[in-house]
């Protein structure tokens, strides 16, 4: 089993239907996309994602469930590209740095994941999941 980003939401209720004009619009894709990574289906949420990214580049809130996807997928390059990407479109993303951190932790990448986590330790100081995830690298 490919090791989850932590952080990353649980399966919940199911969200309502999304009405047909709308499905194929980038903010449709998105709520498609959430939905599959709700259940799991990373590699299928990865293609919706990149086509509601080609309808709406650089939007922060799908090029974050792209990253989240690719990573949960095993995808670690096009995970960090995505991750890349999110905190050039927003320097202040927290989980954007986390998520980089993550990316260069599994990639044998220690100094470098230290330095996002210590970023997103200080963009978000009250995130036990950032400064864990800082100590357990050392």
């Amino acid at each position: 089993m490919t090791a989850r980003l932590p952080g990353s939401p649980e399966p919940g209720p199911d969200e309502p239907p999304i009405p047909d004009e709308e499905r194929e619009s980038a903010w449709g894709l998105l709520r498609r996309a959430e939905a599959l990574l709700l259940r799991r289906h990373d590699a299928q949420a990865v293609i919706l994602l990149e086509r509601a990214d080609r309808l709406a580049p650089g939007q922060a809130s799908i090029v974050e469930a792209l990253a989240r996807a690719a990573y949960n997928g095993g995808r670690l390059e096009r995970a960090e590209a995505a991750f890349d990407e999110l905190v050039r479109i927003d320097p202040a993303s927290a989980y954007g740095r986390y998520g980089l951190a993550q990316v260069y932790r599994r990639s044998g990448r220690a100094a470098e994941a230290r330095t996002q986590l210590r970023l997103a330790c200080a963009l978000a100081p009250d995130s036990a999941l950032y400064r864990e995830a800082l100590l357990r690298l050392g």
